[in-house]
Order: C-alpha cells, then structure tokens, then sequence
C-alpha cells in the first residue's frame, strides 16, 4: 500500500523533481502551494507525512507557518530541496525524521509504518509563559533552561530552545506564571534545531502529567 504524503512547495522545476522521485517510491502524494493550505487539507484528509519545500517555508511569512507547528508534534515532516546543478534532492530532518538520509528513506522508514491522521482541531495560542527547563527528574541546577513558550494549548506547547533533544525524550518544567509549581512532565514530540533553516529553534511538548489545577489556569482567559 502506497504511503499517503502531503507536500508544500510552489509550482516550478523543483515540485515536479520531487513528484518524479515520490512516484518511483510510490507514495501517493498532495501538493499545497502555502501553510494556510497545508493546514485546511490535514484538517480534511488523514496523512502519513509532511514534505515542505525549503524555498518555499523560507519565502513564507511566519504568521503563515504557525499552525505547521500542531502538525510538526504528531506527524514525520522533513524538508527538503533541489539542487538543480547536481540534480539532486536534498533533506533536512526535523520533527519525527530525526535521522533520514534520503527522501526514499523519509518515506519508508518514517511515513509507512505511521498511521494515517488527520490534524488536531484544538489550536494553539501565541503565549509566552516564563518556564524553567529541567533535562533530569531531579531538577538539579546544570539541567535547568531558562525558556518561554512560543504557543500554548492545555495539551502542551513550544519551548524556545537552541539545545539539542531527542524526540521521546522527557522534560520536566514549571511556568512562572502559574499559582501551582508542581514540575509538570512532559514528552519531545518533536524540534527544530537551531541554525538549520530561518524557524524559530525549540521544542514541541506534549504534557504527560499536569495537575487539574494548572490546566485550568494555562487556559483561563485563553479560550483553549
């Protein structure tokens, strides 16, 4: 059974290189043009993975790839561009492709054993809360980073960091914010590695344990 994919790049000779090369992994395949469209298509549609032009993620504005982050916690993504003078494809893996090699290998190692979904419908919000970091369960001082949230949900959020982390790896953070400091854990679903490509670096985090209490005061006034 062919993987289902959705790619976002723009019309020209790199869109029709990469169709080219899906078509000989046999991946069944939708194009976008835009984020916006990306996100109206996974909200209709259940994908494998996400393919994203790195020309076009560049040319757009950052308004417009914000609700590509709700995807990147939950879907393969990776980045990809055309090299006309080699005439090659070439990838950058981020969010679950943590270490793909090829496109062909996107596809089969990441994409097909993925169950098709489609995207979340309970979007994130712009709030920058005040976290402290911790790498260790026992929150000693060398594992703490000082961070903020880009965005935010009562389902988790995206942490402004430029450390590596492995994606299935475990956080423990408190929001200065919030009345309750319980450490509330939380899981690496996904990241952006700082200096790769013109995207803010971090982390995305699904909260694994988060008291009732602090649910309720991340989202009051928030509408989340």
């Amino acid at each position: 059974m062919k993987s289902k994919v959705i790619l976002v790049c723009k019309d020209g000779e790199s869109k029709e290189a990469y169709l080219r090369e899906l078509e000989s992994v046999e991946a069944e395949v939708d194009v976008v043009a835009s984020f916006g469209e990306l996100l109206t298509a996974m909200t209709e549609k259940a994908y494998q993975g996400v393919l994203i032009d790195l020309a076009t993620s560049i040319k757009a504005s950052r308004e417009g790839k914000e609700p590509l982050q709700d995807a990147l916690e939950v879907f393969p993504i990776i980045q990809i561009r055309w090299d006309s003078d080699s005439s090659s494809i070439r990838t950058i893996s981020s969010g679950r492709a943590s270490a793909v090699g090829s496109l062909a290998e996107f596809i089969t190692v990441e994409c097909k054993p993925f169950a098709p979904r489609m995207i979340r419908s309970h979007p994130r919000r712009p709030l920058n809360f005040n976290v402290l970091l911790y790498r260790k369960e026992s929150m000693e001082g060398d594992s703490l980073e000082r961070t903020v949230t880009i965005n935010a949900s009562r389902w988790g959020c995206f942490l402004f960091s430029a450390e590596d982390r492995m994606k299935g790896g475990k956080v423990w953070l408190t929001i200065n914010e919030l009345e309750d400091k319980t450490p509330i854990v939380g899981v690496i679903r996904w990241s952006v590695k700082w200096g790769l490509t013109m995207v803010m670096p971090g982390i995305g985090v699904g909260f694994e344990s988060i008291t009732p209490g602090q649910k309720d005061e991340l989202v009051k006034g928030y509408d989340l």
